[in-house]
C-alpha cells in the first residue's frame, strides 16, 4: 500500500509536537512492515523531497502567504499541500490519505482518493461532548 500524511508539522521541520511525533513514529513501522509512505508536509525550508526513512518519502511544501489573515492562510496553506498530494498521486498511487485535523490541512482534499481525518488536538469541545 502507498500511505499519505498531510500534516501542518513533521520531525524533519523546525516545529514538532505530538502530531509530528506520531506521524514520525507510525510511518516508520508502516515502512517497516513493507508500506510505501509519504508525508506531505509545510516547510520553512523549501519546496524539495527527501527520503527521512528507508520507506518513508518526505514532500516539504514551502510556507507561503503569511501576509494573508489567518483563515484565509489556513485554506491557502491547504490548497497548496493538496496540489502536492495531487502531484505524489500521479507519481504513485495512493492507496489512501490521512490528513490531521490541526490546521484544517484537509480542507482541500482529493476526492478520488480514499481519505481520513485525523483529529488530533485536544479541544474544549472533544472532550465536553
Amino acid at each position: 500500500m502507498h500511505i499519505v500524511y498531510v500534516t501542518p508539522e513533521f520531525v524533519t521541520e523546525s516545529q514538532g509536537g505530538g502530531l509530528a511525533s506520531y506521524i514520525s513514529n507510525i510511518s516508520r513501522i508502516l515502512a517497516d512492515r513493507g508500506h510505501s509512505v509519504t508525508v506531505v508536509t509545510s516547510s520553512e525550508k523549501n519546496s524539495d523531497y527527501i527520503e527521512w526513512y528507508p520507506g518513508v518519502r518526505v514532500e516539504r511544501v514551502k510556507r507561503s502567504g503569511k501576509w494573508l489573515i489567518v483563515p484565509l492562510y489556513r485554506l491557502w496553506e491547504s490548497w497548496r499541500l493538496h496540489n502536492r498530494v495531487k502531484k505524489v498521486n500521479k507519481l504513485n498511487k495512493i492507496s489512501i490519505v490521512q490528513y490531521a485535523s490541526f490546521n484544517a490541512v484537509g480542507f482541500f482534499h482529493a476526492k478520488k482518493i480514499p481519505s481520513v481525518v485525523r483529529i488530533s488536538s485536544d479541544c474544549v469541545c472533544w472532550r465536553k461532548y
